[in-house]
């Protein structure tokens, strides 16, 4: 994926790429997302299994958590420059131990 699910962005010009692992065809278990853009950049999220957790930020500065509910938007993600997100289906990060 880029910024868009299934919509890849091979242009030399592109900083974003987007990526999922899903189960079977029930929807998507994990996803992660890369910006190397200088600007914060709007990602879309694929369907989860069940409702995406954020498990990294590396924008958010070691002394703080990343709080690991249920994400309020489940359709997008927003990442800030030079950053990347791994987000985690609830029922899957049980299976995985997260």
């Amino acid at each position: 994926h880029g910024i868009k699910v299934n919509k890849p962005d091979w242009g030399d010009w592109s900083h974003t790429l987007g990526f999922s692992i899903n189960k079977n065809n029930d929807g998507s278990a994990i996803w992660l997302g890369f910006n190397a853009y200088k600007e914060s950049m709007l990602f879309d999220l694929p369907t989860p299994i069940s409702p995406w957790k954020k498990y990294i930020d590396t924008s958010i500065l070691k002394t703080k958590n990343v709080s690991k509910k249920p994400l309020a938007n489940q359709s997008n993600v927003r990442i800030e420059s030079n950053s990347l997100v791994l987000m985690v289906s609830s029922e899957y990060s049980k299976k995985i131990k997260l």
